[in-house]
């Protein structure tokens, strides 16, 4: 700013802001305009020193007049004749007595944005820069700053912003909603923010498909949501196992007179297309389906119950409670299930099903465009959640948050509280694309309670460190996939011959140990896709502090830990390591060309004595290639080195060994 001063291209003004607006619609100049350098560079020092004789004063750009017959658009790009009203000799500073979130009270001015913009671009290195259009009538000046300065030329391209109907993008009036209560949070579902609708649901590959479908557009449009929710449906259809949730006030009693006396398990695939794994289905005499299907039921009928078999209506009543009872008989030999009314069931044990509360979100606003007069308060949508308690299958008790799933017959969700002990699940809807935003089953979302205020947004509460909700798995969890694991490495190792099976001609070779555990493996992963534990948190809580692990700048730290993390096959999770998310997405674009010109990690001695020292005493770390054999030989030979370095003992021991 100096500079521009020096340079006769910036003065000091303390006209007050209606005054100056008049000057500026009247194309007079300010009385200050033709200040000498001296007085501006006295009076700037002096707002940057807090002086409160000059809080009142800003600078502002002392821009060319309006030249007609000058062909360098220096001449032309400003002075308060020009036709553009923001070019009009633009503030470039002004003084603001707050205390900053960095630097404290350090400064006591600061530059405005169309100062800092064209300054930062250069100095960073970037060689287009991308705004929208509404800056169109700017791109002078931002080019004008960079010319007096001498600056390095940025290139610009313009785009129009992307408006989607009953969507507010004003960070300004977004915030008003968070300060007032109406939301949960930066990260609410109902917000246009990434963590908002990554919240609500969407994928990140179907953001990108989206994004980069529409282009750089510079036509100014205003676009419903339904097509990035289409293309997000696509994306998790095939990743989204399959549960079934009944609910619990919309329930019908269902009695299966020749059905199993006890409770029973069947195991069942996750996905009828996919191979996601497999889930056990309980079966019993008595059962849950929903109301909206029971009361178009008729004696006499014959319905399918879905991965179950062909159930005959013999009678129906109604129970003291309102509720529907269906009486019948199932046929699992009856394979004709064409022309029947499938319906969704649960079994009514509680042993085998467990509470779980479904959420559903509207627009957050009521009109499809806010209008620059617009007040959030006008237009806030009271009735934009609705909640429903169901009954879930015991299978989705293992579902993690931010997983997606498809409850058969209502739609798809994502996961946004796990089950606790003193905490239901949460389960968001993620609409799919179609004209109707809700699930296909007819819910019992109590709409005019929501409206007087009975279904509330629940307030964030700061849970402990080292719950499953923070993304670390407890033993018990660690526990049951381990076991999982084993199942599936016998049934991978059964159906290749088992252990120690001898190779026949014609028939597939015997798949080794090491093999059987990495299909394994996969298989797990293939289910919980991502990436949970303490050093997923320690890395999180280091990047929360800054850009990448080896400090402000990439280095082969952060190459180190990619490599590690790429080898376990996982992806962090963004909503619960939102850091670590966006480091890996930025990191893992880079080829290894580019890695390998990194910087080598600059720890501190101490640290990196510690580590050697740790290295040493742990030994070598053991491939899940190497045998056991090998690996024993391995034992062997470290002990007779021993031997041989203590005792000094004849070498053809060591020999011997190897």
């Amino acid at each position: 700013m100096k500079k521009l001063i020096e340079q006769g291209n910036a003065y000091a003004d303390d006209t007050p802001g209606e005054e100056m607006k008049d000057q500026r619609d009247a194309q007079t100049d300010s009385k200050y305009r033709n200040a000498s350098v001296k007085d501006n560079l006295q009076r700037f020092k002096e707002m940057c020193a807090g002086n409160k004789k000059f809080t009142s004063f800003c600078i502002r750009a002392k821009m060319p007049q309006m030249d007609e017959d000058a062909e360098d658009y220096l001449d032309q790009a400003g002075g308060m004749r020009n036709k553009v009203g923001c070019l009009r000799d633009p503030v470039f500073y002004r003084c603001k007595d707050v205390a900053h979130h960095r630097t404290g009270d350090k400064f006591k001015a600061y530059p405005t944005y169309d100062f800092t913009c064209p300054i930062v671009d250069s100095i960073e290195g970037v060689t287009h820069a991308l705004r929208t259009i509404e800056y169109r009538d700017r791109d002078e000046l931002y080019k004008w700053v960079q010319e007096v300065l001498g600056m390095r030329k940025v290139e610009m391209y313009e785009f129009s912003k992307l408006n989607f109907k009953c969507t507010c993008l004003s960070k300004r009036k977004l915030k008003w909603f968070v300060e007032n209560g109406h939301v949960s949070g930066w990260d609410d579902p109902r917000f246009p923010t990434v963590q908002g609708i990554m919240r609500r649901g969407m994928s990140v590959k179907a953001l990108k498909d989206f994004m980069l479908e529409q282009g750089p557009s510079k036509n100014t449009n205003l676009m419903e949501w339904d097509k990035i929710w289409s293309i997000n449906k696509s994306v998790l259809d095939p990743i989204a196992p399959r549960y079934t949730c009944i609910g619990k006030k919309s329930s019908a009693r269902l009695t299966v007179t020749n059905g199993p006396e006890t409770t029973v398990g069947r195991s069942h695939p996750l996905h009828g297309k996919e191979d996601l794994g497999h889930k056990i289905i309980f079966y019993g005499k008595e059962c849950l389906i929903e109301h909206a299907d029971a009361k178009t039921m008729k004696e006499g009928e014959k319905i399918t119950m879905m991965q179950w078999g062909n159930y005959t209506i013999s009678k129906i009543e109604t129970d003291s409670d309102g509720k529907l009872h269906l009486t019948g008989t199932i046929d699992e030999a009856d394979k004709n299930f064409k022309g029947t009314t499938k319906v969704t069931w649960l079994t009514n044990d509680p042993e085998s099903i467990f509470e779980i509360e479904i959420k559903e979100y509207d627009h957050l606003i009521t009109k499809d465009k806010i209008m620059d007069g617009d007040e959030p308060g006008d237009v806030f949508n009271k009735n934009s959640i609705s909640s429903e308690i169901c009954y879930a299958e015991g299978a989705c008790r293992q579902i993690q948050k931010g997983c997606y799933l498809q409850m058969q017959r209502r739609g798809l969700y994502i996961c946004d509280q796990i089950a606790l002990i003193n905490k239901q699940m949460v389960l968001n809807f993620i609409p799919d694309g179609s004209l109707s935003s809700m699930s296909k089953v007819g819910n019992q979302m109590d709409i005019k309670a929501s409206a007087k205020g009975h279904n509330v947004v629940e307030k964030k509460v700061q849970e402990g460190a080292g719950l499953n909700e923070a993304g670390e798995k407890s033993k018990g969890a660690m526990n049951k996939e381990a076991a999982k694991a084993k199942k599936i490495a016998a049934k991978l190792a059964a159906k290749e011959g088992g252990e120690g099976a001898k190779a026949v001609p014609g028939q597939k070779p015997q798949m080794s140990q090491a093999a059987i555990d990495a299909k394994a493996a996969a298989a797990l992963r293939a289910k919980n896709p991502y990436a949970s534990g303490k050093k997923f948190d320690e890395k999180e809580a280091v990047l929360a502090k800054q850009n990448f692990l080896g400090g402000q700048q990439p280095n082969s730290e952060d190459a180190e830990f990619l490599i590690e993390f790429t080898s376990i096959n996982k992806i962090p999770n963004v909503l619960t390591c939102p850091h670590l998310f966006a480091w890996y997405s930025f990191v893992s674009k880079f080829t290894q060309a580019i890695k390998d010109t990194w910087p080598a990690s600059k720890k501190a001695p101490a640290v990196q004595k510690e580590e050697k020292k740790s290295s040493a005493a742990a030994g070598p770390v053991r491939n899940p290639a190497c045998s056991d054999a090998d690996w024993a030989a391995l034992e062997k030979l470290k002990a007779a080195i021993v031997v041989y370095k203590k005792e000094k003992a004849d070498k053809t021991k060591i020999d011997a060994a190897v």
